[in-house]
């Protein structure tokens, strides 16, 4: 059975034993598996696994793992995330006997995050969908953030003025799970109020708005303007030089290596990382990322005291070298 997530709810009047999860939505994913959980807990499926799947992750383990709980009458929940890869030509042969004989004793959930449409187009993804109760989660679009945000607020009993919705939209630059974590800190601080653009700035200005690998994330795809806005954030919240160089200096070894080779097969990551990898290349000669390593073995002597030049200098033109 397929159904847009959206229609969650309705189908958990009655547990399924196999739930495959599909899209692009990190916070939309992890949300749907919340309710599938809770309703298996509440159905006495009380114990709980999960694994992330990678390219040598052995499938034999999905029905090992069956054995076992059937040996010993456990109630079980099996999470299996697969974050950028299938579960190639072994992998498919055991899902597919599962699929066509699952555990009574075990819920199986399993979440497809990231996968590109040649992945989704194999014949295990079919399989899924016609063994399964398999969700598929759609991203947002620019135009839907907005009301979303309103939504959301709503929930946590807060309300938003235009202008302070628009902050908090351009701040978390549609990031769904940033911001959620604002609303919900927002209902804390201001709990049953309305949030204007002084209460909004305010709430942002004391909070992490970025990760570390926002930055390299922006940096691979060459949105310069991202990029510099992301890294000055960082200084001015005082994340320590060498822990952004080593961030930088690691996507400039892998550039080197796609661009060398010609290929991502010695990268460790997720394929839609390797695919932005692979496309930076590309745009890139491998004077350019030579030039960017030769700037990291300058940063990392400025830091000892070895140079002139300082090292948050040295980054800022690092960051911006290949733009």
């Amino acid at each position: 059975m397929q159904i847009s997530y959206q229609n969650i709810d309705e189908s958990l009047n009655s547990l399924d034993k196999i739930y495959a999860i599909s899209g692009d939505e990190p916070l939309f994913i992890q949300e749907t598996k919340e309710k599938i959980r809770k309703k298996c807990i509440n159905a006495g499926y009380t114990d709980r696994e999960s694994i992330v799947v990678t390219k040598d992750y052995n499938w034999s383990y999905l029905l090992k793992s069956s054995e076992n709980i059937d040996m010993f009458d456990d109630q079980k929940i099996l999470e299996l995330k697969m974050a950028g890869n299938g579960p190639g030509i072994n992998g498919s042969k055991v899902l597919k006997a599962y699929l066509q004989q699952p555990t009574e004793s075990q819920i199986l959930i399993i979440s497809l995050e990231g996968l590109d449409k040649k992945t989704l187009s194999g014949t295990w993804v079919k399989d899924l969908q016609k063994h399964s109760t398999f969700i598929t989660v759609q991203s947002l679009r620019t135009s839907e953030i907005t009301p979303w945000i309103i939504q959301r607020a709503k929930q946590y009993n807060l309300e938003f003025t235009p202008d302070a919705t628009s902050l908090l939209l351009e701040m978390t630059e549609g990031n769904l799970f940033t911001t959620l974590r604002e609303i919900q800190k927002l209902s804390l601080l201001h709990p049953n109020e309305k949030i204007d653009y002084e209460k909004m700035a305010n709430a942002i200005t004391n909070s992490s708005i970025y990760g570390v690998f926002d930055l390299t994330n922006a940096f691979i795809a060459g949105n310069k303007k991202k990029t510099i806005k992301i890294f000055e954030y960082f200084k001015l919240e005082g994340v320590a030089e060498l822990q952004i160089l080593g961030l930088l200096s690691k996507e400039l070894s892998n550039l080197y290596s796609v661009k060398t080779t010609g290929s991502t097969k010695n990268i460790f990551g997720p394929q839609f990382y390797k695919d932005r990898l692979l496309q930076a290349s590309k745009n890139l000669s491998l004077n350019d990322i030579k030039k960017g390593l030769v700037k990291v073995a300058d940063i990392d002597a400025s830091s000892k005291g070895q140079g002139t030049q300082s090292s948050w200098q040295g980054l800022r033109q690092l960051t911006q070298l290949f733009f």
